[in-house]
């Protein structure tokens, strides 16, 4: 887990373009959404760490009963998703009493373009916005393009769990 963005202000993401084809996503685009959360929960699964954070995200839920169960758990109006076109990327920003937080993902065959930053920016940008004083992203074990992205937005590394299975 990551701490950040620092205290001096707004996430700072050098060489992000500013014209990525992102929008907010509306109740309309909740099949989308459910799709990319699944793709991403299909990428996640099997990785170091990623079936832990699919059973805490997830649960024995589908994606779209996992997204019900977030809404319903903070509040509709305090989750946020904005969708990068097309379609092959998504953040997903909410609010906790204790921190804001939020996911990134991207599909492999539209990394590297600045999608990723972009969507990280707008999380955090979002979640400011909703007096957000403190804000937690995840990075899994290895994952060093997401830790990169992150410590560039100012987020430093608070916590690092390790787990023994019999």
């Amino acid at each position: 887990m990551v701490d950040g963005p620092s205290s001096t202000g707004r996430a700072n993401f050098s060489n992000v373009p500013d014209q990525l084809p992102l929008r907010v996503a509306t109740e309309a685009d909740r099949p989308i959404v459910v799709d990319l959360v699944q793709r991403a929960a299909e990428g996640l699964a099997g990785r170091r760490g990623g079936d832990a954070l699919l059973l805490s995200w997830l649960g024995d839920r589908d994606p779209s009963e996992a997204l019900s169960a977030l809404e319903e758990a903070v509040s509709p109006s305090l989750v946020h998703v904005v969708l990068h076109e097309p379609s092959d990327g998504l953040s997903l920003a909410w609010t906790t009493p204790y921190a804001g937080a939020f996911a990134v993902w991207v599909d492999p065959s539209a990394r590297h373009q600045g999608a990723g930053p972009q969507l990280a920016q707008t999380a955090i940008a979002w979640l400011e916005d909703q007096g957000a004083t403190e804000i937690d992203a995840l990075a899994l074990p290895g994952d060093r393009e997401m830790k990169n992205v992150l410590e560039r937005a100012g987020f430093k590394a608070r916590l690092l769990t390790l787990r023994r299975s019999g």
